[in-house]
């Protein structure tokens, strides 16, 4: 007992000196550490997960729309040319798209697909288990997230997050607010205005949704 009180009491005092140090999030707490430091409402998640398979492996459309439980009605564009095909669907909360393409020089075929869901809550885990239910082989995964934030004073909210995470940020003007990128790209956030408000978006390696 007095062993496992001595080890309970090293972890405490290992965390206070790593918090007084000004220790860096894990970067897979990035989404919420700005989800606090904004006091911000998430709009929508989102995933884009890219698969590569030897040709002839890969999942249909079909199979993939059938997974997603998408019908006939909720395709809302297909486009088609030489070297790709795209389908863009809209199911109730849920939109996004499906590509395909295949590299005939190198034998593979590539299925790129993106989930968005409107949800007020941070379902990122959720999309990203569903996504990897549907595709097979050697999987890239991006994550997204809109935020809608209660001020336009997007110069003192850059600041204020930048103070907060601790990173080394680099920082690029934008015609309408801020795009910051943390750990040599590996994670990205940019906060802009609209007619319709202020928003955070972050996207992990990046944003990979237009802004």
């Amino acid at each position: 007992v007095i062993e496992k009180n001595k080890n309970k009491k090293l972890v405490i005092i290992l965390f206070v000196i790593l918090f007084l140090l000004g220790a860096k999030l894990p970067k897979k707490n990035l989404f919420q550490s700005l989800l606090d430091i904004s006091k911000g409402t998430i709009i929508e998640n989102g995933v884009k997960l890219i698969s590569e398979d030897s040709l002839g492996k890969e999942k249909s459309f079909q199979q993939i729309l059938n997974s997603l439980d998408i019908e006939e009605t909720e395709i809302k564009d297909y486009k088609e040319n030489e070297k790709k095909v795209i389908i863009e669907f809209q199911k109730e909360s849920l939109r996004g798209y499906i590509q395909q393409e295949h590299i005939k020089d190198k034998n593979l075929s590539r299925t790129t697909m993106v989930l968005i869901e409107k949800n007020s809550e941070n379902i990122l885990d959720d999309l990203k288990k569903s996504g990897n239910k549907i595709l097979n082989g050697n999987l890239k995964i991006y994550s997204y997230m809109k935020v809608k934030i209660n001020t336009e004073d997007l110069d003192s909210a850059n600041k204020k997050i930048i103070e907060r995470l601790n990173y080394n940020i680099n920082t690029v003007k934008i015609i309408n607010g801020y795009s910051n990128f943390l750990e040599n790209k590996s994670f990205q956030y940019a906060l802009v205005n609209y007619s319709s408000g202020s928003y955070l978006i972050m996207g992990e390696p990046q944003i990979f949704e237009l802004y």
